[in-house]
């Protein structure tokens, strides 16, 4: 595991559970930036990212595409359930 986490293993990353936080805009960079198989992966891919992100400026629903859309990450299935206070969830997208 201690391989795989600091990026010295060659390895798919997988991602069973996954919550993101608002603001969007932070969390979703910051849940993957915690992952140094993740900076290995990408590369200098990642730093570009990184420093945008930094500055406030990442675009990033255009990011998470370019993800999906050249295979760095591929959803297997998707849903957004929103949580409203701590005890109601509303909606499922």
């Amino acid at each position: 595991y201690e391989q795989w986490y600091y990026g010295d293993a060659k390895s798919d990353i997988w991602l069973a559970t996954v919550n993101f936080y608002k603001p969007l805009e932070f969390s979703i960079f910051a849940a993957l930036y915690e992952l140094p198989l993740f900076h290995q992966c990408m590369g200098e891919r990642y730093e570009d990212a990184l420093a945008l992100w930094r500055q406030k400026v990442l675009p990033l629903e255009e990011w998470c595409r370019q993800l999906t859309q050249n295979n760095w990450l591929f959803p297997l299935f998707h849903h957004l359930l929103e949580l409203q206070g701590q005890r109601t969830i509303r909606g499922v997208k």
